[in-house]
């Protein structure tokens, strides 16, 4: 009798804890997991970010928000975690648990509460909120906790590999548990996608454009002003949503050559977004440890398009950008990064790095999940 690539997982158990059910990265994940024929229990918190990029009206896993909050850390979102925590506490002490899956640092906290299921833990980092770099009780009391997570762990996913060097240092030898799942393009996702086949021109304003979570704004708003002060030469788009939103408005309303959209659908408008574009923005505060080792969705989206992008230098995606040759790296706090850049960038230079985005392989921008299904079914055949 032949068996079928998933029967070693249907049926199982595996209950998720995620600290952003809005997330699209998390839905994908979701929505791989239930493929494999799992018994999928996912408890989520409700961010009220993403509205429009909801994909999990068809699922089917038992999924159930245990709480709503914003960003920051805050007495409001410290009662909501808590009490969010307690429910699921209460409901699944004495369930069978045969996988959980923690996503983020404080999911991994209610770990202990509700066990590690009998086949193990998956805990998955996208961002490394402490490290230790940073200096202080709370990033030393918080590097601990997750050290012994990161311990029990049956598989480490990560979504770069430049958080390895923190992970080693802090645990040698946990790398050999580390599942790379790089945030690029689901098979589903990049399916219903068409690539250009050669680059799109430039009009007579180049168009910047900045898509997803509005962050950052202490390095996006003088980026903003310099644009505006370009009006005949720049235009600027906008697409997501964030929690400062008032500042953003303020500036679309002082030039007319800045563009608020809105939020998106992700990805059904991906293709539309792109294709009125011709650079990404995704220069963040190289300051922070995470920026300089994250790597975010943007870079495999816009290279997707053949969009090339601007980042921070001193970064891993800033090394993955000129390895690539498909972007600009600046230094926002430099002095006067914003103007400096502008005033250098040229339609010629432009149109050669769209090129050579449109160059990179597919199979470089789209992900390959099965190494953590392998992760899992080793375990079963061994148990």
């Amino acid at each position: 009798m032949k068996v079928s690539e998933n029967d070693l997982l249907q049926g199982k158990r595996l209950v998720m804890v995620a600290m952003s059910i809005n997330s699209p990265r998390i839905q994908r994940r979701i929505l791989y997991l239930e493929s494999l024929g799992l018994d999928l229990t996912v408890y989520a918190f409700d961010r009220c970010l993403y509205e429009k990029s909801g994909k999990l009206n068809e699922s089917q896993a038992d999924i159930r928000i245990v709480g709503k909050m914003t960003s920051g850390l805050t007495l409001k979102r410290l009662f909501t975690e808590v009490t969010g925590f307690l429910k699921i506490f209460l409901r699944e002490l004495f369930r069978r648990k045969d996988f959980t899956y923690f996503m983020g640092f404080d999911s991994t906290l209610i770990a202990p509460l509700i066990g590690i299921g009998r086949h193990g833990l998956l805990y998955e980092i996208s961002d490394l909120r402490f490290s230790t770099r940073h200096k202080g009780v709370l990033s030393d009391l918080c590097c601990k906790l997750e050290n012994r997570t990161l311990r029990k762990a049956l598989g480490v996913i990560i979504t770069s590999e430049g958080f390895l060097e923190e992970l080693d240092k802090r645990i040698p030898g946990i790398s050999a548990k580390a599942v790379l799942l790089e945030n690029q393009l689901p098979p589903t996702v990049a399916n219903q996608l068409t690539r250009p086949a050669e680059p799109t021109p430039v009009p007579n304003r180049i168009r910047i454009g900045y898509i997803g979570v509005i962050r950052y704004l202490d390095v996006m708003l003088p980026f903003l002003e310099a644009i505006g002060q370009r009006s005949d030469l720049y235009e600027f788009h906008i697409h997501g949503d964030g929690y400062e939103m008032d500042k953003i408005h303020a500036v679309c309303r002082k030039y007319s050559n800045i563009f608020y959209h809105g939020e998106y659908r992700n990805p059904e408008d991906m293709e539309k977004i792109h294709s009125d574009l011709d650079l990404g923005f995704a220069v963040y505060d190289n300051r922070d440890y995470n920026v300089r080792v994250a790597l975010p969705n943007k870079l495999y989206e816009h290279v997707f398009f053949g969009i090339p992008l601007l980042v921070a230098s001193g970064t891993v995606l800033a090394e993955r950008v000129a390895k690539w040759g498909i972007g600009y790296a600046i230094d926002p706090h430099s002095p006067n990064f914003s103007g400096a850049f502008l005033d250098s960038l040229t339609i010629e230079n432009l149109m050669e790095s769209k090129a050579k985005c449109l160059d990179v392989p597919e199979d470089k921008l789209i992900i390959d999940m099965s190494n953590l299904k392998n992760v899992m079914e080793k375990t079963l055949m061994s148990a």
